[in-house]
């Protein structure tokens, strides 16, 4: 009979991944993952969250224009083959062959190890319940989360390290998971760097030099008007490098020169953001646009640095 389960299952995920592949397709230059539904590994019984945390992720891949999720109407069948099997890397170690010929380039599977409240020691300034008591503390619960996933490559089977991701001290749900997704969007940009680099000359100044470029990254990097996500509550948010919000990063451009078992960077100039336009961005030229044009007429690749957020 679990032969059978699993030979099922394997079946199902083939189908899955072929099911997707003519949207995947049609967006050549993007990264095709398939999501697998969260498993728990905690004592407490927490499956109601299990699909409520899978969203999540998934959502954090579908806001990004990179990556192309296999449609999520095929998972329905296979979240409950994954669930009775509750073996996820079983089903990829058998479907690695198979899924070589699809679309999908990568797996995504985690964990949720704990998830639920405990007492945390809570300031009473501005808590009108101690309005007597302004100088002292109390304990209130809190929610926390301890979760981990990590990808596997089809290509080659080669499953990245388990990340984790802790996210504690949250005053609600609501702030638990706005956290979460925070830290979520950390691990992408480190499973999935951006090269910054120039793209194009925006616009030229009178004298014919850049004057403004476009560059990659946009608002994944620098942020937009929804990066700035406010998680509330005390003690609920989470101080992140960037998004910073447009108009605060300064970035040095540069070519790379390699030689014999060396890499060095050559400063060519300095660039600042103006604004994001979704997957790019547009910076100002503050310092080497002679030089920036130079390079772009021998067809030197630019690329960036960010040395002031």
């Amino acid at each position: 009979m679990r032969k059978t389960k699993k030979s099922t299952t394997i079946a199902l995920l083939c189908l899955l991944l072929l099911g997707g592949r003519l949207s995947a397709q049609n967006n050549d230059n993007k990264i095709a993952i398939a999501v697998l539904p969260f498993l728990s590994k905690s004592g407490k019984n927490i499956s109601n969250k299990l699909p409520v945390i899978t969203d999540m992720v998934t959502a954090e891949f579908i806001g990004k224009q990179r990556f192309a999720i296999i449609e999520r109407e095929k998972f329905g069948t296979l979240k409950t083959e994954v669930s009775i099997q509750g073996d996820p890397m079983y089903i990829m170690s058998n479907v690695i062959n198979q899924g070589r010929q699809t679309s999908a380039k990568y797996f995504l599977t985690g964990n949720i190890v704990e998830y639920g409240t405990k007492k945390e020691t809570v300031s009473n300034f501005g808590n009108i319940n101690y309005s007597n008591n302004q100088g002292g503390t109390h304990l209130e619960d809190r929610f926390f989360l301890v979760m981990s996933f990590q990808m596997t490559d089809i290509e080659t089977g080669a499953t990245t390290k388990s990340i984790p991701i802790s996210v504690e001290n949250a005053i609600d749900e609501n702030t638990l998971m706005c956290n979460a997704r925070k830290e979520v969007r950390k691990a992408i940009r480190s499973l999935f760097p951006i090269e910054l680099k120039i793209i194009k000359v925006e616009k030229t100044t009178k004298k014919g030099l850049p004057d403004q470029v476009l560059i990659t990254g946009g608002e994944e990097i620098f942020g937009g008007k929804n990066s700035n996500e406010k998680c509330g509550g005390s003690g609920g948010g989470l101080s992140l490098p960037w998004p910073t919000g447009p108009g605060a990063a300064v970035m040095q451009v540069y070519t790379e020169e390699k030689g014999d078992g060396y890499t060095r960077k050559s400063p060519v100039g300095e660039i600042k953001l103006d604004h994001t336009e979704g997957d790019v961005a547009v910076c100002d030229v503050k310092k080497g646009a002679q030089e920036i044009q130079n390079k772009l007429n021998e067809g030197k690749k630019l690329l960036l640095e960010i040395i002031k957020n």
